[in-house]
């Protein structure tokens, strides 16, 4: 306790504008502990698919894919769906064990491990939010999460000698959110955000869009407000949130304003768990006063000594410093302060300590709305399509591209293997030899699923198509549509397996 110790101050929020109130350390682990839940158990149907040796990506390929050998994954540590499946029964347990608040320093540390094994072990499924999650879990490490509201401070005979938490840690998570929306920000700040139309090419990705984004983007002056006010906010809101004297009242304003802006992403679009991570993200930010007008005045103070393991806990504070400026330092690099290879070893030190991170989101809206077919010719001479059973024709755009994905990963592993000017190998930005191998992987693993699936029906030879289709906004209606583009991104024959 020497280290929760040596954080704890009495102070008031507007004068000390890294101070973190206990109530809102205590509401983060329980929310980020659910967020774990629920994305384990959500994954867990997909096992097979996504993370284990049989699927979409080997361990072989995960690892190539990440293209540095500073990575490392438990789920590497063998190649068997067993270890998967341990691993991710132990992410389960080390959750519920933050969640109740359980050695909620050890609870956390191994959610953090397991929560970055998974991710590593597909990265092709990732988004901001699972890297805002891991962050999240990371930082937690330096703070008292379990002080209140747990099974560990039930066990104890003493209470804080404050509900307010200052430190280089209470410090890093706070600008952590900050260069979160900053960072993401100045990735905007192109020609597609400044002029407003950023979001309507979002808008009409419609792997991704949900019902109530196909409405809006029927209202393009409404998409042209949402995008400068996505971007200004982004911008100045992290500022303005660490002024001092006015804190708490800038803390609420782009407090609301950020909720709202997730809840209607939520609503909109399909983004994994970033909407929810976020918002859980803003607890930290929750001043006292406010939790003392919801939950009401906390109970006295007691004296504690400090004195103890002042050397460790001046170790901490050190080691906390040290990655704060990394973050910072990685954060400036990928806004392209200074050229990112400059600096020797920054991925390598970020992929070994788990604390890696680029927020971009949608920096570059999409200029082609990718949708897919898998033709499958079966020996019986029928023609289906292997990925989305119920029957349609081919070469023609599904009713709904985004009800054909069936889930955020397989929308996330699509997307990560369209590269960023097109849908050829030759296309791509560096990945293509890697992407193919990828996307041969996956077509593979679907004829396999079929034919599993479906013993007297087997496939003889399949083809991976992906069409993109041309995002035009601007375009007058009488000029001519652009051509869909149509590629082939693997095939598949049975007498050449």
């Amino acid at each position: 306790m020497a280290f929760e110790e040596s954080q704890l101050q009495i102070v008031n929020n507007d004068q000390k504008i890294f101070a973190i109130d206990l109530r809102s350390l205590a509401a983060l682990r329980i929310c980020l502990a659910a967020i774990v839940l629920g994305y384990v158990f959500g994954q867990f149907a997909n096992l097979d698919t996504f993370f284990s040796e049989d699927g979409i990506l080997p361990n072989e390929l995960s690892a190539e894919y990440l293209n540095e050998d500073a990575y490392w994954s438990l789920y590497w540590l063998s190649n068997t769906t067993r270890t998967a499946q341990t691993m991710m029964v132990l992410t389960v347990l080390a959750a519920g064990s933050m969640l109740f608040g359980f050695q909620t320093r050890a609870s956390t540390l191994l959610c953090l491990v397991l929560v970055w094994s998974l991710q590593i072990r597909n990265p092709l499924v990732l988004t901001a939010g699972d890297i805002l999650l891991r962050m999240l879990l990371f930082w937690s490490l330096f703070l008292p999460l379990g002080r209140i509201w747990s099974v560990d401070s039930a066990n104890e005979d003493r209470r804080p000698r404050s509900w307010n938490v200052i430190s280089i840690a209470s410090a890093a998570i706070m600008l952590q959110v900050a260069y979160m929306y900053f960072f993401s920000g100045i990735a905007k700040w192109n020609e597609y955000w400044l002029s407003g139309s950023a979001i309507e090419y979002s808008m009409n990705l419609e792997m991704y869009v949900k019902p109530l984004g196909s409405i809006l983007v029927e209202y393009p002056t409404l998409m042209k407000i949402l995008t400068f006010v996505t971007l200004l906010s982004e911008v100045i809101c992290p500022i303005l949130m660490f002024i001092p004297r006015i804190t708490t009242f800038n803390r609420g304003v782009a407090m609301g304003v950020f909720w709202l802006l997730h809840l209607g992403v939520w609503l909109t679009m399909s983004i994994g768990l970033f909407s929810i991570t976020a918002i859980c993200a803003w607890l930290v930010f929750i001043p006292s006063e406010q939790w003392n007008a919801m939950l009401g005045q906390p109970v006295g103070f007691k004296n504690e000594s400090s004195s103890r393991s002042r050397p460790l806990a001046l170790f901490f504070h050190i080691l906390t410093a040290v990655f704060l400026a990394y973050i910072t330092l990685q954060n400036l690099a990928n806004a392209g302060c200074w050229p990112i290879n400059k600096i020797p070893n920054l991925e390598k030190f970020g992929a070994t300590t788990m604390t890696i991170q680029k927020f971009h989101m949608f920096d570059r809206p999409p200029m082609a709305s990718p949708w897919f077919e898998y033709v499958g010719n079966l020996d019986g001479g029928e023609k289906v399509d292997l990925f989305y059973f119920p029957h349609r024709e081919f070469g023609q755009k599904p009713d709904s591209v985004f009800d054909y994905m069936q889930s955020q990963s397989w929308r996330r592993v699509h997307s990560n293997l369209v590269t960023e000017l097109g849908a050829t190998p030759q296309d791509s930005d560096g990945k293509s030899e890697i992407q193919q191998k990828i996307r041969q992987q996956l077509l593979d693993h679907i004829v396999e699923t079929w034919d599993r699936k479906h013993p007297d029906q087997q496939v003889l030879s399949a083809s991976l198509i992906c069409h993109m289709d041309p995002i035009r906004i601007d375009a007058d209606v009488s000029e001519e549509k652009e051509a869909e583009r149509e590629f082939v991104w693997a095939t598949y024959n049975r007498g050449s397996e």
